[in-house]
């Protein structure tokens, strides 16, 4: 028959192994979940990357239309003036000029 104190010295083995295998499991959680933080961490500073990256673009391409608009606006006016000095050199300046217009 198996004695009894070495059953209990059996039995404080296996409980010192299972504080040891509790312990390696906790670090390893630990180490996950630092692991974790670390990469969503990583992850939004991504984010906040793209989301810096896509404003600027948007206001680069606004400033872009802008300018656009504002080039196409002096080209408008001045292809409105540069048609009225046209039109002034194309008018007669008098009446009979005009006659004289219309019949060539």
């Amino acid at each position: 028959m198996v004695s009894l104190g070495g059953n209990l010295r059996d039995i404080a083995r296996l409980e010192a192994s299972i504080g040891k295998e509790e312990e390696k499991i906790k670090g390893d959680h630990d180490a996950l979940n630092k692991l974790a933080d670390d990469a969503i961490m990583e992850a939004e500073a991504e984010v906040t990357a793209a989301k810096k990256r896509m404003a600027d673009k948007k206001r680069m391409l606004k400033e872009e239309a802008e300018d656009r608009e504002e080039v196409s606006a002096d080209l408008a006016v001045a292809a409105l003036l540069s048609g009225e000095r046209d039109a002034d050199k194309k008018r007669p300046a008098s009446a009979t000029t005009a006659k004289e217009a219309e019949k060539q």
